[in-house]
C-alpha cells in the first residue's frame, strides 16, 4: 500500500522526479535521426516535396508531453482529410507522440527567420 505524501512539497519532489524520468527515458529511446526516419518513411508516401523538423524538439528542450513540430511544403494538397491522415500516421509512426504539422505558407512571417535558423531536413 502506497502512503500519501503529507507534504505538498515533497508531492511535487516527487512529481518532478517522475518527469525528469520520464524525459530522460523518452530521450534515451527516440533521437531525432529516429524521428527523421520514422517520419521521413511516411512522408515521402504522400505529396510532400520538403519537410523539417524544429521547434523544442531540435533544442532538446522537450519533454514526454511536448509535441513534434514538422514544417512541410506539399506538392499538392488533396484537402484537410488528407491533411489530418498525415498528422495521424506521423503520430502512429512516432509512437503516438503529438505532431504539430505545419505548413510553410502558413508560417507567420516574424517566426519564420527564428525556424530557418533551427530547422532540421527530413526530406
Amino acid at each position: 500500500m502506497c502512503l500519501p505524501l503529507k507534504e505538498p512539497r515533497s508531492r511535487s519532489r516527487l512529481f518532478f522526479l517522475c518527469r525528469v524520468f520520464a524525459w530522460i527515458w523518452y530521450n534515451d529511446t527516440m533521437s531525432i535521426a529516429e524521428i527523421k526516419e520514422h517520419a521521413a518513411r511516411v512522408l515521402r508516401g504522400h505529396d510532400v516535396s520538403e519537410a523539417y523538423l524544429f521547434g523544442s524538439t531540435v533544442r532538446g528542450e522537450d519533454a514526454p508531453d511536448s509535441d513534434v513540430d514538422i514544417l512541410v511544403r506539399f506538392k499538392r494538397l488533396g484537402g484537410l482529410f488528407e491533411y489530418m491522415r498525415i498528422k495521424l500516421e506521423l503520430e502512429e509512426a512516432l509512437g503516438g507522440r503529438r505532431v504539430d504539422l505545419v505548413q510553410m505558407e502558413a508560417v507567420n512571417p516574424l517566426l519564420r527567420p527564428f525556424i530557418e535558423k533551427e530547422q532540421v531536413r527530413i526530406v
